[in-house]
Formats: C-alpha cells, sequence, structure tokens
C-alpha cells in the first residue's frame, strides 16, 4: 500500500508480535507500553516533516481558506505528538479510540 508510510504495532506480547513484524519493511516497531511509541512518532514525524517538500493546501474557490482536513490533521499531530501527558491521559485516549472504532466497526 503506497498510502501507508509506516506502521507501529501496539500489543501486550511484543516477542509474539515482532516475529511477523520483521517480515513486513513497514512496520517501524513492536511496542507494549504507549510512551515509547509515542516518542518513536515523535521523532518520525520529525524526519518526515525535514524530508518533505513545503506545499501549502488551499480551497480553489477561496485560495486565503485552507482545506479543513489538512487543519485537523496538523492540529491532531501537534496535540498529539507535541504536548506532554500522563499515564492516565495516554490510556485514557487509547480506550475511548478502541471504543470508537469498536463502535463503528472498524479495526483498529
Amino acid at each position: 500500500m503506497p498510502q501507508i508510510d509506516s506502521i507501529y504495532i501496539f500489543c501486550g506480547n511484543k516477542s509474539r508480535h515482532e516475529q511477523w513484524a520483521k517480515e513486513w519493511p513497514k512496520v517501524k516497531g513492536v511496542y507494549t507500553d504507549i510512551l515509547p511509541i509515542r516518542e518513536a512518532l515523535k521523532q518520525h514525524t520529525r524526519q518526515c516533516d525535514q524530508d518533505s517538500m513545503s506545499i501549502r493546501i488551499t480551497n480553489a474557490q477561496n485560495p486565503n481558506e485552507l482545506e479543513s482536513t489538512f487543519m485537523y490533521t496538523t492540529l491532531f499531530k501537534e496535540i498529539i505528538l507535541e504536548n506532554e501527558y500522563d499515564e492516565q491521559a495516554i490510556k485514557t485516549l487509547a480506550e475511548q479510540l478502541f471504543i470508537d472504532e469498536y463502535n463503528s466497526q472498524r479495526p483498529v
């Protein structure tokens, strides 16, 4: 899938999933704790930002207005990756995302 750059596995049994994950080049790591995966995502995001060329996404009808999906993605990235959270806040977010995905019957 060319649209997917990297995959990070969050699981309860690291050794079990590391074996098969080695066969997939897009899998960047297997994690059992949320803090190390957060740090890996921050580092990879910084690298992608440095590697990417500068572009501006605008609305064709109103060039002074940024596309809402671009703004939401940027805000989400800043909120999740650039702020410090305690362990409970991270667990609460992970639980809520799981519940939302489970209720919509989409895989997490």
